[in-house]
């Protein structure tokens, strides 16, 4: 789950709770789509993950990149 924690410096605990539960959702995220990826695929499920945490980063912020521009330029 590390690898989903943001760096923060801010004292305020509101922004450092609100960084540690985006980055348990983050987590579950990934875990849920690489079991489903593994059911899907293989018979077997072993504990290697088809579906890495970069690569799951990289599909929610690009999703979430280009649903908030196309709810921008449809303003």
């Amino acid at each position: 789950m590390t690898k989903f924690i943001s760096i923060t410096f801010s004292k305020d605990y509101r922004v450092r709770l609100f960084y540690f539960v985006f980055a348990v959702l983050l987590y579950n995220i990934w875990r849920l789509t690489d079991f489903l990826l593994k059911a899907g695929v293989d018979d077997e499920m072993d504990y290697a993950p088809v579906l890495t945490t970069g690569e799951c980063t990289e599909l929610v912020v690009g999703k979430t990149t280009r649903s908030f521009c196309i709810a921008v330029c449809n303003l």
